[in-house]
């Protein structure tokens, strides 16, 4: 008789303790997902799987399963499916559709959850036929506790916004002899044009129309045609030289219709060479039109009779009063992915230094190798449109930047990024989709930013006729 009041006191407890622990998991597992600390994903994986494997024992036992050979069966189907319901679904929704971490954590967490519901439901079920019918009762109220709990603490999360400046930019005025940079609006995607005292170079060209694999995972917004329509604008169609930090669509896809336009000219280009190495070979990334966006530029550059420079410099050179130094030039032989390849570009100029990082990361090394070199800087075009695996602590701490520049669509970047530039004194934190692009004007009192305004835009190109407010 003891034993069972015992029981009926202590089974309760061990439910609603295991409820609560799952639920501060999957709250700190959402946290660590959409944030992405990498240093933390395996603890919160480990910690959900062992509550998990504790819950199936439990509510088999709880059913009168007694038999160790079926108890560990049961158990790891149960911690099979919900790591495929987790990690699976998290993967194939950000790696291989390509659709980003956010909407991967919308999906696959509550499925996540409603496997542990489902194991919560089967365990109360049990306590109520083994006439636990209070001690039940106690733990389903705890378990609803927590889990409304869980939901009220994720909700709670600080988003990207949080952190971003969404208003405040006046319009852009173009105007002569002006030293700036240009970042525009082209969804995820570069497209940056430097000038200076009437020179102009272009890094990047964004994302262009054609899916040269007719994928329909690789199916994006091209942007080639506003581009091309804001270079001749602005620049009357010279430019200096071209720059492509790496073989990437959404960042040199749309320099092939820029470079076959009879109405531009370019001097030189930058290209590191591609190869598609080995460990590309299990990546996501195996699937992607590297090999083709990248062909199709060095083409497009040999048919101008545009010289293309590989092997970068190693020395800074000049544009205009801008002194450009390009960082990353080396080859990675092993990359993860082709972000690893990515060239970041330093310009300074009227003592002010802004750092152009590409898609750089920090999974080979790259920030924390390149921080020191590049130094103190008053603005940063975030690595990787501001997503959370770059623009690493290391980074954003060395660099300090006054103002940071996210290249994405409204409200882009991750919180995690856009958190430790806000920690490191970023005064301003913005996006260029929230403002239809961003021109920084430099000045011997610092750089001051305006907003290039809102445009239309689409698969087919443009409407270049309102691409410019001013």
């Amino acid at each position: 008789m003891k034993t069972t009041s015992r029981r009926n006191i202590l089974q309760p407890i061990a439910v609603f303790a295991l409820g609560a622990g799952l639920a501060a998991a999957m709250a700190w597992y959402y946290s660590v997902f959409i944030h992405w600390d990498p240093a933390l994903y395996p603890f919160a994986i480990v910690a959900l799987s062992a509550g998990v494997i504790l819950l199936t024992l439990f509510t088999l036992r709880m059913h009168g399963e007694s038999k160790a050979p079926a108890l560990l069966w049961k158990a790891a189907l149960s911690f099979a499916v919900f790591l495929a319901l987790l990690i699976g679904v998290s993967y194939a929704i950000n790696n291989v559709m390509h659709r980003g971490a956010a909407l991967a954590a919308r999906v696959a967490i509550p499925l996540a959850c409603a496997q542990l519901l489902a194991l919560l439901g089967l365990l109360l079920r049990g306590m109520v036929k083994n006439k636990m019918k209070l001690g039940a009762a106690l733990a389903g109220a705890g378990i609803l506790a927590a889990a409304l709990l869980c939901a009220f603490f994720i909700g709670r999360m600080d988003s990207s916004s949080a952190y971003l400046s969404r208003e405040g930019l006046a319009p852009y005025a173009p105007k002569e002899g002006r030293t700036a940079i240009h970042f525009l609006n082209t969804g995820g995607g570069d497209a940056i044009l430097l000038e200076s005292n009437g020179l102009f170079a272009l890094i990047d060209a964004a994302e262009d129309s054609e899916n040269l694999l007719g994928d329909p995972g690789l199916a994006y917004a091209g942007f080639e045609l506003y581009v091309l329509e804001y270079v001749k604008r602005v620049t009357g169609g010279r430019l200096d030289f071209v720059l492509g930090t790496h073989a990437h669509s959404d960042h040199i896809g749309g320099f092939d219709t820029l470079l076959l336009d009879p109405g531009v000219t370019v001097g030189r280009a930058y290209l590191k060479r591609y190869h598609e190495h080995a460990p590309f070979k299990g990546s996501y990334e195996y699937t992607w039109d590297n090999q083709e966006v990248y062909d199709q530029m060095v083409e497009a550059l040999a048919a101008r009779n545009v010289p293309l420079i590989q092997d970068m410099p190693a020395e800074p050179f000049a544009l205009g009063e801008f002194s450009v130094t390009i960082f990353n030039g080396g080859y990675d032989p092993a990359p993860e992915d082709e972000n690893d390849n990515s060239l970041g570009v330093l310009v300074e100029a009227l003592g002010q230094r802004a750092f152009l990082g590409g898609d750089m990361n920090d999974h080979g090394g790259d920030e924390t190798r390149l921080a020191p070199e590049i130094g103190k800087v008053d603005l940063v075009k975030a690595p990787h449109h501001g997503a959370g695996d770059s623009s690493t602590a290391v980074f954003v701490s060395t660099l300090r930047p006054s103002t940071v520049v996210v290249t994405a669509g409204p409200g882009g970047g991750s919180t995690a990024a856009l958190r430790r530039y806000s920690k490191a004194g970023a005064q301003r934190i913005m996006c260029t989709g929230d403002f239809g692009g961003i021109v920084a004007v430099f000045g011997e009192s610092g750089i001051a930013c305006y907003a290039i305004g809102e445009y239309p835009s689409g698969i087919g190109g443009v409407n270049v006729e309102h691409t410019l407010r001013s």
